[in-house]
């Protein structure tokens, strides 16, 4: 290992993996990785074959892509931030056992229950989150509690699209909520851009829903169940670097390369 690369201790924010859109480049998430930055202007060639002068070197431990960018600092936390709880709850078919909304709002040993009926969609409840943050670009949901039922029932979490207008599922798996005889801890990404499914007037709306067939005796218990919004960083948000070239040697033992880029 050489000098430089042990040397590899300051924090950099990389985008990769650019693809083409219409004004430019999008890119992957934002990720947080070490290097060693170097302001200073240096001649290198740019994947064109052109002679250029840098704006600064960046030394790292892993490969990068071009057209990416690199900013020099870490990366904001963004989602310890705003946690949103459901501000009203539908029953569109089923019935509170014991509980309240109320009692989602933190984890404790009181928790909702509802109720499972007998019959086709056994229960259907709804979970209304408003005053959302405009600028908010993904959203995780986060739940505490379990189905006390049976392994071959089906119960999923649905997000309701304002454009189509319908309900549609988060995940694609069969069951999002199997039997369980504990309390889980459950979390969803849901889907990016979220545009669609958020509301100036209504907010966004999630279902737990039971289908098809079900059992009177059987419950949902929801001890903990909030929205987190957290923000996506864009390379425009902070002065960054588009990556111009990059070059990756084997160093003096040959156990390893070294990389370094030129933005």
């Amino acid at each position: 290992m050489s000098y430089i690369t042990k040397n590899l201790k300051q924090a950099i924010v990389y985008w990769g993996n650019p693809a083409p859109s219409g004004i430019g480049y999008s890119h992957d998430e934002a990720v947080e990785i070490l290097g060693r930055w170097e302001e200073r202007q240096e001649l290198y060639t740019d994947s064109e074959g052109r002679e250029q002068l840098s704006n600064a070197v960046v030394y790292l431990a892993q490969d990068v892509d071009i057209n990416g960018y690199l900013y020099l600092g870490a990366l904001p936390v963004w989602s310890d931030l705003l946690a949103h709880y459901a501000a009203t709850m539908d029953i569109n078919k089923g019935s509170i056992f014991s509980g309240s909304l109320a009692k989602t709002y933190d984890r404790g040993a009181n928790e909702l229950v509802l109720n499972e009926l007998t019959g086709s969609d056994a229960f259907s409840y709804d979970f209304n989150f408003t005053k959302l943050p405009d600028d908010t670009s993904r959203y995780i949901v986060y739940l505490d509690g379990w189905y006390e039922g049976n392994p071959a029932h089906n119960v999923k979490l649905q997000i309701y699209n304002f454009e189509t207008p319908a309900w549609e599922n988060v995940t694609g798996d069969e069951r999002d909520f199997p039997d369980e005889d504990e309390e889980q801890s459950y979390q969803f990404e849901l889907s990016n851009p979220i545009g669609d499914y958020v509301s100036s007037q209504y907010g966004l709306q999630l279902r737990i829903i039971h289908l098809p067939n079900g059992s009177a005796g059987h419950y949902f218990h929801i001890n903990w169940l909030y929205l987190d919004t957290a923000m996506m960083l864009d390379p425009t948000d902070v002065a960054s670097y588009p990556i111009r070239s990059f070059k990756k040697t084997p160093n003096l033992k040959a156990t390893d390369f070294e990389r370094k880029v030129w933005l």
